[in-house]
């Protein structure tokens, strides 16, 4: 990630099954990795509050630093005209980290490029 920030959630491996499955969610929950689901957290709230899909480039990445939790981000044109960049530590990941995250990386210059991009406005 120091060279390349990943888009969010890239190597995160989900099992979907239905929200009334009671046997089967406890059959996988020894599979469950709570750090690891709260990592997906923070990087799935990055990526919603900016109204992020596969079209966006967005990049995100939370990962455990010196005791904490660091959360790099970046978003810009394809063309590379625009870069915006920012990395925001934690005590630990989660839904709120991500939240801060893409409010720190609109307020340093992300709104510009959604809107070169051609972006509605999240809210």
């Amino acid at each position: 990630a120091s060279w390349m920030t990943p888009a969010p959630g890239q190597g995160i491996l989900g099992v979907e099954i239905r929200a009334d499955d009671a046997p089967l969610r406890a059959l996988l929950q020894p599979l469950n990795d709570a750090q690891t689901a709260a990592v997906a957290a923070a990087e799935r709230a990055l990526s919603r509050a900016l109204g992020g899909s596969c079209a966006l480039p967005l990049a995100g990445y939370c990962q455990p630093q010196g005791g904490a939790w660091s959360m790099q981000a970046a978003i810009g044109l394809e063309d590379g005209r625009m870069l915006t960049r920012v990395q925001l530590q934690a005590a630990e990941p989660g839904a709120e980290l991500g939240l801060e995250c893409a409010q720190a990386l609109r307020a340093a210059g992300g709104d510009a490029v959604l809107q070169a991009l051609g972006q509605p406005q999240p809210e």
